[in-house]
């Protein structure tokens, strides 16, 4: 009588155990759920963290590339700065060459004006002379004819 009852909390404290390892069970496949839920989540979040990652470092290396290219066209600008402030300094060099060359000539048609002048006057004279020396030479003329 001893041994069946005995069997009998067994059996009934088996059924417990069965019945506590099946409620354990259902928890640990809620739980493994749960979990792949859970890991599908920060999946998921881990992806687009990654995404935006990518995403502003390409758009830092297209902020970079266009400094770069800034950096480059300043620096063409410069040189083509350079390029014509000497253009200017030999332009401004040509220039002074020239007015120099003006005043000289200025300076050589003046004098060129006076020595006309002086002609004009000698000229101006010689026919002056001259017409007097005809004049005289008609006078001269016609007293030998008397």
């Amino acid at each position: 009588a001893q041994l069946s009852q005995q069997i009998v909390v067994l059996e009934e404290a088996k059924r417990c155990v069965e019945a506590e390892n099946k409620k354990l069970a259902e928890r640990c496949v809620a739980a493994e759920l749960i979990n792949k839920d859970e890991k599908a989540e920060h999946e998921k979040a881990f992806q687009e963290l990654k995404r935006k990652l990518i995403a502003a470092v390409n758009e830092q290396h297209k902020s970079e590339n266009k400094l770069d290219v800034s950096i480059n066209e300043k620096k063409l600008i410069e040189k083509e700065l350079i390029s014509l402030k000497e253009k200017l300094k030999e332009q401004a060099t040509e220039l002074e060459r020239l007015l120099l060359e003006k005043s000289d000539a200025k300076e050589y048609i003046g004098d060129l004006e006076k020595k006309k002048d002086n002609v004009d006057d000698i000229v101006h004279k010689s026919t002056k002379e001259n017409l007097l020396l005809r004049s005289e030479v008609t006078k001269l003329n016609a007293r030998l004819k008397e």
